[in-house]
């Protein structure tokens, strides 16, 4: 048996569902293979600790709630729609996955956050716990590269390139002064 309106949708017993649009404010959850399939992310792809949220957050909020329990304090966050983007620092976790935070680290004002809006942690600051990230990014300046980015701090844009593949230009090194070209950047390269 199928479902379907106006071929606006369609639902089958089987368990397939096709729909023209569909906006989702809350979390997907799946486990996808597929095969010669091109998917796209329009923007940087940042790995590491992340969630949504889990309710709104107005302007004035210094508590957050996400679906996971996954930040550490001293974690720096950054949450971002199609405009706007804040930096946050976690500074409490006992209750998660509800979290105290220190907000407008990048000095933004009055924002606010829609339940469902993903948020990252660009790694933890805090001296002698220092974590970092990875950074796919083939829309910014002197791009395409793979960054691999360690926090030296908890001021939101405090943090070092490690390693570098891609287009290394926009790099210096103390000891070969500005970088160019497509190549590995790092401190230590073991090739064989």
């Amino acid at each position: 048996r199928q479902m379907c309106i106006r071929d606006r949708f369609k639902i089958t017993d089987s368990g397939y569902a096709e729909f023209e649009d569909v906006r989702v404010r809350g979390r997907i959850s799946s486990s996808v293979f597929e095969y010669d399939k091109i998917s796209a992310v329009g923007g940087k792809l940042i790995i590491g600790n992340s969630s949504v949220l889990a309710q709104d957050v107005s302007s004035t909020d210094t508590i957050i709630s996400v679906e996971d329990s996954v930040f550490n304090v001293g974690e720096v966050l950054r949450i971002k729609d199609g405009v706007n983007e804040e930096y946050m620092l976690v500074t409490d976790t006992s209750n998660a996955p509800t979290y105290q935070v220190t907000r407008y680290l990048n000095g933004a004002s009055d924002l606010t956050w829609n339940k469902g809006t993903a948020i990252v942690s660009t790694g933890i600051g805090t001296s002698g716990s220092q974590t970092g990230f990875i950074m796919l990014d083939a829309v910014s300046t002197y791009s395409p590269f793979i960054d691999v980015a360690y926090r030296n701090s908890e001021d939101y844009d405090d943090f070092s390139t490690k390693v570098r593949l891609g287009n290394l230009e926009g790099i210096t090194d103390p000891d070969y002064g500005n970088l160019s070209g497509f190549g590995l950047y790092s401190d230590n390269v073991f090739l064989k």
